[in-house]
């Protein structure tokens, strides 16, 4: 079978195109969907998130390589935190993503692309 992350970034392309694939902008306001989305299942105020991305913008700019490692780590922190193994969570995603047709993602893309927020 092939690596998981392959086979996602398979998947993202078919449903996104290659292009949003590999917008650095695009991808980082579909993490701040997925993480607005968690903060909302688990009771976490939006006000907060306003707070939050207001005190970052504040501050000088990171490194990016820096950025992506804590994003990385503080998933993987999260799902110790949550009790969930980060390969299963992934590999879970994967597989529901992979259940339904292109064309659902697809429109929900589309659906993102006229609120201006792709």
């Amino acid at each position: 079978m092939k690596n998981m992350y392959t086979m996602a970034m398979a998947w993202a392309e078919s449903a996104f195109g290659r292009q949003q694939m590999l917008s650095p902008q695009i991808r980082v306001l579909r993490t701040i969907e997925e993480v607005a989305e968690f903060a909302q299942c688990v009771n976490v105020p939006k006000e907060k998130l306003h707070l939050v991305i207001d005190t970052v913008y504040d501050r000088q700019r990171g490194d990016p390589n820096q950025e992506l490692g804590g994003i990385m780590m503080t998933a993987n922190l999260l799902c110790m935190a949550c009790e969930r193994d980060p390969d299963s969570v992934f590999l879970d995603e994967l597989e529901r993503v992979l259940s339904k047709p292109i064309s659902h993602f697809t429109e929900r893309n589309k659906e993102k692309e006229n609120l201006g927020i792709v």
